[in-house]
């Protein structure tokens, strides 16, 4: 049975076939470079719960300048990837919400592992920050590979807004996702090209234009770095991000209405 493995590719090109995924390691962490953005370390800040560990991924300099402020931002990290496990464990109805998905979070980690044992230390400025999060890499639940099948019984595509799981497998599978699996079932294949230039995206204050941005960006860069996926690429060029929270009361209002708009996310 043919298996999608779990690779990073946020600063690194992967090629291969699934079977025999090789790194090509070309200038690793150049996202190191960009300066820290303060509306993402703002959310961070906040609250880790604010992202998810693939954002998290996308988000290295801001995180390290966060856990070098103080021991208690480490410490609040160690909560937060305990927090994960709960979740992962989590059998009530808010499993359902994408964002929740176990497989999602499992998968999420494994991209953010991933992309840390690929950074080398001595390229970081803020070290000793990068060798705890290195160190607490093992609190991750994370998995090498899965197969296919798993995933199609796992996508989950809903009316209702929170539901849908399918852009979050679309995010850290990138390529193979289309290829092997949205492309190969006549539902997903429509879904997707309906969806890929006008399903929403949302910024808000804890998660900010400049992260969804970076998300997209990557996304593009991966799928152009693939010959099968190129075409695709001129779909997602005319993308659109909401700014929804300007005056930063989206999820209060949310919550006077009953909503947990950070659960409900799909991106």
């Amino acid at each position: 049975m043919k298996k999608l493995i779990l690779i990073h590719v946020i600063f690194l090109n992967l090629f291969n076939s699934f079977s025999q995924v090789q790194v090509v390691e070309e200038k690793v962490y150049s996202e190191n470079l960009r300066e820290v953005s303060s509306p993402i370390k703002a959310s961070i800040i906040e609250d880790f719960d604010n992202l998810n560990m693939f954002e998290y991924a996308h988000t290295l300099p801001e995180l390290l300048s966060v856990l070098n402020k103080s021991e208690k931002y480490k410490r609040k990290w160690i909560a937060y990837l305990n927090s994960l496990s709960q979740k992962i464990s989590d059998t009530t109805e808010s499993r359902y919400y994408a964002s929740k998905d176990s497989l999602v979070i499992i998968l999420q980690s494994t991209f953010f592992y991933n992309t840390l044992q690929q950074i080398k230390t001595e390229n970081i400025e803020n070290k000793d920050a990068l060798l705890f999060l290195k160190n607490n890499l093992k609190k991750l639940s994370t998995c090498s590979s899965i197969s296919n099948s798993d995933i199609l019984d796992k996508i989950q595509i809903s009316d209702q807004r929170g539901y849908t799981n399918f852009w979050y497998f679309f995010q850290v599978f990138g390529c193979d996702f289309v290829q092997n699996i949205v492309l190969e079932d006549e539902e997903l294949k429509r879904y997707f090209l309906m969806n890929i230039e006008e399903f929403e995206i949302i910024s808000t204050y804890k998660i900010p234009y400049e992260l969804q941005k970076l998300k997209w960006q990557n996304i593009q860069e991966r799928l152009n770095g693939n010959r099968d996926c190129k075409g695709i690429v001129n779909q997602m060029n005319s993308r659109e991000i909401g700014i929804f929270d300007d005056d930063k009361d989206f999820y209060s209002t949310g919550l006077k209405e009953g909503i947990n708009k950070l659960s409900e996310r799909e991106f």
